[in-house]
């Protein structure tokens, strides 16, 4: 069977207990999520429980490999199956449009997110290989598999290269030389009070 085809939640359920199966349902039905982004690549979920209580899982999938670290520390070395906030992590990601169904994780959609910080030790995260049951890496081994992620790119860029690209094709013409000349600039002072009291960016030109 190729990887592909199976689905990233019932490869992490596999692993699981039915307890764990009771502790994922009643978490859909009773807590809310709310996914951002890191800057290391990895995808970040909080999950709030209905009394107040939160939990923060870190997770991301990159060539098959499943990698995560929840700050339940449910999960140990002798007892590795994933915990149910993980779980539940692989149900909400794929339903909200950021990771398909076999793991891959959506890039439009990724970009879009906010990001953040993450609260919890990440020297040493969880693995999951394709056909093989849960691992915790080692600290080299997670630098190692974070550092090969691709970093995800703010969104304004790929608008900005679009402009670039649409200038580059438009026909020169010597008129607009005139009109703007190599020496002009622009000088932008940003308003660092204001801004930070603001929704956005204050800039005097």
């Amino acid at each position: 069977m190729k990887l592909s085809t199976v689905d990233l939640y019932d490869r992490v359920a596999s692993y699981s207990t039915d307890a764990t199966f009771e502790a994922v349902t009643k978490l859909l039905r009773t807590s809310s999520f709310k996914i951002a982004r890191r800057s290391s690549g990895l995808l970040m979920m909080d999950c709030t429980l209905q009394m107040g209580k939160k939990y923060e899982i870190n997770f991301a999938f990159l060539a098959g490999d499943f990698v995560y670290k929840c700050s339940c520390n449910e999960s140990t070395l002798q007892n590795p199956k994933p915990c149910a906030h993980v779980l539940a992590t692989v149900n909400v990601a794929p339903q909200n449009g950021y990771m398909r169904d076999d793991g891959m994780m959506i890039a439009d959609a990724i970009s879009k997110l906010s990001e953040v910080e993450s609260t919890i030790d990440l020297k040493q995260m969880w693995c999951m290989e394709p056909g093989r049951g849960p691992r915790l890496m080692s600290e080299r081994d997670t630098r190692e598999w974070l550092a090969g992620m691709p970093k995800p790119q703010p969104v304004w860029k790929p608008i900005f290269k679009e402009i670039r690209e649409e200038i580059a094709k438009a026909p020169s013409d010597e008129r607009y030389a005139t009109l703007w000349p190599a020496s002009r600039q622009i000088v932008y002072m940003l308003d660092l009070g204001s801004t930070k009291e603001s929704n956005g960016i204050k800039l005097e030109v």
